[in-house]
């Protein structure tokens, strides 16, 4: 994907972020935040505070004073206990967040507070188990299938009560992270190592055709991760029925692919053909065979420009490194 600015694939939220150093360790959208003021009838002191909350990717604010007073006015209105299950972690431990909102020991070098943008990062990863078949329709065909809610390893995904549910039969979906190096995630979605993980450019991904040649629009949206389900009324707000689940999962780091009808709504499980710039490539398993290994680049040796890469054990470490192979085909 080129640097040019393009036009978002979903919803492009303002984000409240906390830093460490230079890396970001968590965030929290600021709708969630607008939530709880709403919610205590908190009244922002003026327009241009108003304005932080609609802000999107082209026109940030730069006014560092106006930032300022307006995270004043958060940290002031809101308490530690009414934002801490709204807190979207990256890196663990969150030892400092605390401490942070409550201005002890506040090192603006260090640790702190910035405003950004949640976007669709530019490389999505989803991990599957190795399956000749289904590796076919995906690498030498370019399909992908969304799936129902039915076939989620977690029960409550989706499904929180029999008064907040997504109709199971309602939405296709396709999950995604943001993450390529995940012990955890290949042990769950890659048979113990042993399948791969494909490489995707989301923002290829705009427009996919239905087996019948209907072209629709798909869109990417972040998984939310909450320690309890979160006080707003998600018979209202359905795109969070499908992407709000229990902090023990924020390890996946999630994105959902949804397919839209073109009438507001959403398609139902499907497959798919995306276009064939949006496969990237490919990256294996510490585990995976020699023998599948060779199937695997057989599918995709018509690729152009097509990425393979090997996961590796690091040695005496809990740990994986990722290496570039360079084929010749």
């Amino acid at each position: 994907m080129s640097n040019e600015i393009v036009e978002p694939i979903g919803p492009e939220s303002p984000i409240l972020e906390f830093y460490y150093g230079k890396e970001t360790i968590a965030f929290i959208p600021l709708f969630l935040l607008k939530k709880v003021l709403d919610k205590k009838q908190i009244i922002l002191a003026s327009e241009q505070e108003v304005d932080w909350f609609h802000f999107t990717g082209r026109d940030l604010p730069q006014d560092t004073d106006s930032a300022f007073r307006f995270l004043t006015h958060l940290q002031e209105s809101i308490s530690w206990a009414e934002i801490k299950n709204l807190i979207q972690p990256i890196i663990r431990p969150l030892d400092h967040l605390k401490d942070l909102w409550e201005k002890a020991g506040h090192d603006e070098n260090l640790y702190g507070f910035k405003f950004g943008i949640l976007k669709t990062p530019s490389t999505l990863y989803r991990y599957i188990s190795y399956s000749e078949n289904r590796l076919y329709e995906t690498i030498a065909q370019n399909k992908i299938y969304l799936t129902s809610p039915r076939g989620f390893n977690d029960p409550f995904d989706c499904n929180y009560n029999d008064q907040v549910r997504l109709n199971l039969d309602q939405a296709g979906i396709a999950c995604f992270t943001q993450v390529n190096d995940s012990v955890l995630l290949y042990s769950h979605y890659a048979d113990k190592h042993k399948g791969i993980c494909l490489m995707f450019d989301p923002y290829e991904m705009r427009f996919l055709t239905e087996v019948n040649g209907q072209q629709y629009r798909s869109q990417f949206r972040p998984v939310y991760y909450f320690k309890k389900l979160p006080e707003f009324d998600l018979k209202k707000e359905i795109a969070l029925i499908a992407t709000c689940k229990d902090l023990a999962w924020s390890y996946e780091r999630e994105w959902r692919m949804f397919m839209e009808d073109g009438k507001g709504g959403v398609l139902g499980p499907g497959l798919y053909e995306f276009p064939k710039e949006a496969l990237l490539g490919i990256i294996f398993g510490s585990e995976i065979s020699t023998e599948n290994i060779t199937k695997v680049r057989n599918m995709s040796k018509k690729k152009e420009g097509f990425a393979y890469i090997q996961a590796k054990r690091i040695p005496d470490k809990f740990g994986i490194d990722l290496k570039k192979i360079e084929y010749v085909l």
